[in-house]
């Protein structure tokens, strides 16, 4: 499979660049091994002009991590985004969630297609990513 770390929204004809920073984090937890768990965290979108760069948070103490599950928390999580969102006066904001898998070849649970239900009120652009092996 390609791997894809720049394109176009095609509503907005925004740049949207997936930089070095979330690459390193999914790297860090890519499950290997019968012992090794699913982990994830949020994206967040930093806005420069017109591109949004994407950032990635590491998993937290507090998330649920099995080897075919994977639950996050929103105490750390949360308190980033929103530290984040403040600091930058808004330019960086919460735009979706990323989480790996224990295969390469996978399809979404029924638990990311119903949280990507809830998240499709917003308008803005919204990303979901997942890291297999």
């Amino acid at each position: 499979m390609q791997f894809v770390n720049t394109w176009v929204d095609p509503a907005t004809q925004q740049l949207v660049a997936l930089s070095a920073q979330p690459l390193e984090v999914f790297s860090r937890y890519v499950q290997e091994g019968e012992e090794s768990s699913e982990a994830g965290g949020i994206l967040l979108g930093h806005v420069r002009g017109t591109h949004l760069e994407i950032l990635a948070t590491e998993p937290s103490f507090w998330d649920r991590r099995f080897q075919y599950f994977f639950e996050r928390m929103p105490y750390r999580h949360q308190g980033i985004a929103r530290r984040r969102w403040s600091e930058s006066n808004g330019l960086i904001r919460y735009i979706g969630e990323w989480h790996t898998y224990p295969q390469d070849q996978s399809s979404p649970s029924s638990i990311d297609l119903h949280e990507w239900q809830l998240l499709r009120c917003d308008r803005r652009l919204l990303l979901a990513l997942k890291w297999g092996v």
